[in-house]
């Protein structure tokens, strides 16, 4: 199915080089135990005014109980986001800049930091759009020019394509991308993606047609199945599906707030995880199915939140005079 792809494929692939460089960090090495039950997450501190390289995100982990305290893991002034758990929860991939945000210096890298070694090193070079997700392999999805979501073998150190927004059948809407956010189930079969449908949200206006409403959807890994799952009016974000690849969590505004809501893939019923005035963003299951954690300014700071699947037990994980950024948490597999 990539053969008629396969020369925009390269072109879209700006995830250009395997280069081995150091993280420029102080040394981290953590025990498995350490890594047990934990969720990553990057950070930065409060503050108001102009954003400096003091305030920049740092890549944290902290255990998914109460009252746990997070363990940082990268120090330096560079901005860092996207963590995501690889190679069975002993490493994790992050996106890291390299040169002042905004400015021609900018450039995004994926770094890999193998947790019970200490050893850190630069992946590839992407840029500031590119979604990451993780399981046993890295899922890499490039918005821009052509949506193409890729594979990074994790034992190999190799990238192949696995399928476009054009082999779905999608339309590319403008600059926002027909394929966004996505996630991967436990087995890495069943893909849940956010896809802009090029419809108007109602009520706005734009003359170059920016303005899309977002639909979940689903996929096998290998493109095939794909199902449109929601049609409306309203925009769903964040879709991040159950390790048995049967439920999607994912943040809507179906009530007027950005709350957490789960639906069943096979039977397409939704119903709502979180209560307004929640605001919840970023939603990820824990292993076995039974949590769901998620980003929230409840509290007057963007912090994790854990709750069941069923809607009891929620709890404030992160606490402090810190924010947890928006670009998403990961829930490592290691239990």
């Amino acid at each position: 199915m990539f053969t008629k792809n396969r020369t925009r494929m390269k072109v879209a692939l700006i995830l250009i080089c395997l280069v081995i460089t150091g993280c420029y960090d102080k040394d981290v090495k953590l025990t498995e135990e350490q890594l047990t039950n934990t969720i990553a997450f990057a950070a930065y501190p409060h503050h108001t005014g102009i954003t400096t390289p003091e305030f920049y995100n740092e890549i944290y982990i902290v255990k998914a109980e109460p009252g746990s305290q997070p363990i940082r893991l990268t120090h330096n002034s560079q901005e860092e986001e996207r963590p995501a758990w690889v190679n069975d929860g002993k490493s994790l991939v992050f996106k890291r800049c390299i040169g002042r945000l905004g400015s021609h210096r900018e450039k995004w890298y994926l770094y890999k930091m193998e947790l019970t070694t200490s050893r850190c090193r630069r992946l590839l070079q992407t840029d500031w759009g590119t979604e990451i997700q993780g399981k046993m392999n890295l899922y890499v999805l490039v918005p821009f020019p052509e949506p193409t979501l890729y594979v990074y073998d994790n034992a190999t150190d190799t990238i192949r394509g696995l399928f476009t927004a054009e082999d779905l059948g999608l339309a590319v809407p403008g600059w926002s991308g027909a394929m966004t956010k996505f996630s991967i189930d436990s087995r890495e079969n069943r893909i849940a993606l956010t896809i802009a449908e090029g419809r108007r949200l109602v009520g706005r206006k734009s003359a170059h047609d920016e303005f899309k409403c977002y639909e979940l959807a689903v996929v096998n890994r290998n493109g095939t199945d794909f199902q449109i799952l929601t049609n409306d009016t309203i925009s769903d974000f964040w879709p991040t599906i159950s390790p048995d690849g049967e439920f999607i969590a994912f943040t809507s505004e179906r009530d007027g707030y950005d709350d957490i809501f789960i639906m069943e893939i096979a039977s397409r019923k939704i119903r709502r995880l979180t209560d307004p005035p929640m605001h919840g963003y970023c939603p990820t299951w824990s292993p076995d199915g039974k949590k769901i954690a998620f980003i929230s300014d409840r509290d007057g700071f963007a912090h994790i939140w854990v709750i069941n699947a069923d809607g009891t037990g929620l709890f404030q994980l992160t606490k402090g005079d810190f924010h947890v950024h928006w670009t998403g948490i990961s829930w490592s597999p290691r239990q």
